[in-house]
Protein backbone atom coordinates (compact mmCIF):
# COMPACT_ATOMS: atom_id res chain seq x y z
CA UNK A 1 0.00 0.00 0.00
CA UNK A 2 2.95 2.44 0.99
CA UNK A 3 4.37 2.55 -2.78
CA UNK A 4 0.77 3.91 -4.22
CA UNK A 5 0.53 6.21 -1.04
CA UNK A 6 4.29 7.59 -2.32
CA UNK A 7 2.93 7.79 -5.80
CA UNK A 8 0.99 10.44 -5.05
CA UNK A 9 3.43 13.05 -4.81
CA UNK A 10 4.85 12.17 -7.89
CA UNK A 11 2.01 11.71 -10.41
CA UNK A 12 0.50 14.90 -10.71
CA UNK A 13 0.80 17.37 -13.18
CA UNK A 14 2.08 20.70 -11.57
CA UNK A 15 2.65 23.90 -13.25
CA UNK A 16 3.11 27.87 -11.56
CA UNK A 17 -0.09 29.49 -11.05
CA UNK A 18 1.34 32.81 -12.37
CA UNK A 19 1.69 30.56 -15.55
CA UNK A 20 -2.07 30.82 -16.17
CA UNK A 21 -3.11 33.60 -14.00
CA UNK A 22 -3.75 36.19 -17.12
CA UNK A 23 -5.53 33.12 -19.05
CA UNK A 24 -8.80 34.18 -20.20
CA UNK A 25 -9.90 31.47 -21.84
CA UNK A 26 -10.96 28.26 -19.09
CA UNK A 27 -10.29 25.57 -22.48
CA UNK A 28 -6.18 27.40 -21.86
CA UNK A 29 -5.94 26.81 -18.81
CA UNK A 30 -6.88 23.25 -19.80
CA UNK A 31 -4.74 23.14 -22.51
CA UNK A 32 -1.83 24.07 -20.66
CA UNK A 33 -2.70 21.53 -18.28
CA UNK A 34 -2.94 18.56 -20.56
CA UNK A 35 0.55 19.48 -22.25
CA UNK A 36 2.15 19.93 -19.20
CA UNK A 37 1.11 16.32 -18.23
CA UNK A 38 3.78 15.43 -21.28
CA UNK A 39 6.07 18.13 -20.71
CA UNK A 40 9.63 16.35 -20.38
CA UNK A 41 8.46 14.75 -23.25
CA UNK A 42 7.42 18.11 -25.13
CA UNK A 43 4.57 16.25 -27.99
CA UNK A 44 1.50 15.17 -27.14
CA UNK A 45 -1.17 13.60 -29.98
CA UNK A 46 -4.57 13.26 -28.36
CA UNK A 47 -7.79 12.53 -30.56
CA UNK A 48 -10.40 14.98 -31.30
CA UNK A 49 -12.91 13.15 -29.45
CA UNK A 50 -11.31 12.88 -26.32
CA UNK A 51 -10.31 16.92 -26.42
CA UNK A 52 -14.22 17.33 -27.10
CA UNK A 53 -14.51 15.51 -24.12
CA UNK A 54 -11.96 17.06 -21.63
CA UNK A 55 -13.06 20.34 -22.54
CA UNK A 56 -17.00 19.19 -21.95
CA UNK A 57 -17.62 20.81 -26.27
CA UNK A 58 -19.26 17.04 -27.11
CA UNK A 59 -22.64 18.63 -28.56
CA UNK A 60 -20.39 22.03 -29.10
CA UNK A 61 -19.15 22.90 -32.61
CA UNK A 62 -19.36 19.61 -34.37
CA UNK A 63 -17.95 21.34 -37.29
CA UNK A 64 -13.60 20.74 -36.80
CA UNK A 65 -13.23 24.28 -38.89
CA UNK A 66 -15.69 26.39 -35.80
CA UNK A 67 -13.62 24.06 -33.03
CA UNK A 68 -10.57 25.06 -34.51
CA UNK A 69 -11.48 28.97 -35.12
CA UNK A 70 -13.61 29.26 -31.50
CA UNK A 71 -11.39 26.66 -29.25
CA UNK A 72 -8.11 25.52 -30.26
CA UNK A 73 -6.52 29.03 -31.96
CA UNK A 74 -7.40 31.39 -28.92
CA UNK A 75 -6.34 29.06 -26.47
CA UNK A 76 -2.64 28.11 -28.19
CA UNK A 77 -2.22 31.73 -28.57
CA UNK A 78 -2.64 32.51 -24.85
CA UNK A 79 -0.42 29.78 -24.00
CA UNK A 80 2.04 31.34 -26.11
CA UNK A 81 1.36 34.63 -24.80
CA UNK A 82 1.24 34.54 -21.10
CA UNK A 83 3.09 30.56 -20.47
CA UNK A 84 6.93 29.64 -20.46
CA UNK A 85 6.00 27.47 -23.15
CA UNK A 86 5.57 27.85 -27.13
CA UNK A 87 3.13 25.36 -28.05
CA UNK A 88 2.77 24.78 -32.07
CA UNK A 89 0.17 21.88 -33.28
CA UNK A 90 -0.88 19.96 -36.62
CA UNK A 91 -3.56 17.72 -37.64
CA UNK A 92 -3.59 13.76 -38.25
CA UNK A 93 -5.90 12.59 -40.75
CA UNK A 94 -7.44 9.14 -41.49
CA UNK A 95 -8.65 9.39 -44.89
CA UNK A 96 -10.17 12.91 -45.42
CA UNK A 97 -11.41 13.24 -41.48
CA UNK A 98 -9.31 14.92 -39.70
CA UNK A 99 -9.20 12.44 -36.11
CA UNK A 100 -6.00 13.41 -34.24
CA UNK A 101 -4.21 16.74 -32.85
CA UNK A 102 -0.30 16.43 -32.87
CA UNK A 103 1.16 19.51 -30.30
CA UNK A 104 4.55 20.10 -30.33
CA UNK A 105 5.96 22.53 -27.40
CA UNK A 106 8.88 23.52 -25.55
CA UNK A 107 10.49 26.33 -23.10
CA UNK A 108 10.47 29.85 -24.96
CA UNK A 109 14.12 30.22 -24.29
CA UNK A 110 14.68 27.15 -25.63
CA UNK A 111 16.99 27.57 -28.52
CA UNK A 112 15.33 24.91 -30.63
CA UNK A 113 11.65 26.14 -32.10
CA UNK A 114 8.61 24.18 -32.16
CA UNK A 115 8.36 23.99 -35.78
CA UNK A 116 11.85 21.81 -35.83
CA UNK A 117 11.34 19.93 -32.70
CA UNK A 118 12.72 16.08 -34.06
CA UNK A 119 9.65 14.16 -34.61
CA UNK A 120 11.45 10.59 -33.04
CA UNK A 121 12.02 11.60 -29.57
CA UNK A 122 13.32 8.85 -27.20
CA UNK A 123 12.34 8.54 -24.21
CA UNK A 124 14.78 8.79 -21.45
CA UNK A 125 14.78 6.00 -18.34
CA UNK A 126 13.92 9.77 -16.25
CA UNK A 127 10.79 10.54 -18.29
CA UNK A 128 10.02 6.98 -18.67
CA UNK A 129 10.15 5.97 -14.28
CA UNK A 130 8.07 9.47 -14.47
CA UNK A 131 5.29 8.76 -16.60
CA UNK A 132 4.77 4.68 -15.81
CA UNK A 133 2.13 3.36 -13.79
CA UNK A 134 2.12 1.65 -11.05
CA UNK A 135 3.35 -1.70 -11.22
CA UNK A 136 4.14 -1.64 -14.97
CA UNK A 137 7.40 -2.95 -15.97
CA UNK A 138 9.29 -0.70 -18.30
CA UNK A 139 8.79 -2.54 -21.32
CA UNK A 140 5.08 -1.60 -21.05
CA UNK A 141 5.57 1.72 -19.87
CA UNK A 142 8.35 2.16 -22.85
CA UNK A 143 6.02 0.81 -25.50
CA UNK A 144 2.77 2.31 -24.02
CA UNK A 145 4.18 6.16 -23.95
CA UNK A 146 6.06 5.51 -27.68
CA UNK A 147 2.74 4.56 -28.95
CA UNK A 148 1.23 8.06 -27.85
CA UNK A 149 4.05 10.24 -28.98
Amino acid sequence: MLPYLTELTKQFTKYALVDVAKMDSTHAIRMYELIMQWESVGRREISIDELREWFQLQDKYPSIKDFKLRVLDPAIAQINEHSPIMVGWTQKKTGRKITHLIFDFAPKNSAKKVAKMNSKNKLLDAEVAKLARPGETWEQARVRLNQRI
